[in-house]
């Protein structure tokens, strides 16, 4: 019943439920009736959420950096051809 003993290990529990589709509403609800502390439920999600932005932070930033990386690539338009000496005669 009471398996997680530390906040590290609440956290690495959230995410992995998350991961699973769970909804944060059915984990923090079962984390309450499993006898934990609203407290530490509280304290570990919000690291959860903090470990969420950051790594949206750094998806973010390397997409920029990304996007400013890649070249544009310039169209020449051909010029149009001359029409040869036959072309000319017989339009």
């Amino acid at each position: 019943m009471r398996d997680i003993e530390s906040k590290k290990e609440m956290v690495n529990y959230i995410e992995n439920c998350l991961a699973r589709g769970m909804t944060i509403e059915d984990v923090y609800q079962t984390l309450l009736t499993q006898g934990y502390l609203k407290s530490m439920v509280n304290v570990a999600y919000e690291e959860v959420q903090r470990k969420s932005r950051a790594r949206k932070e750094v998806e973010a930033a390397r997409m920029a950096e990304q996007a400013r990386n890649t070249q544009k690539v310039e169209v020449i338009a051909e010029p149009p051809k001359k029409k040869s000496f036959f072309g000319k005669l017989f339009g």
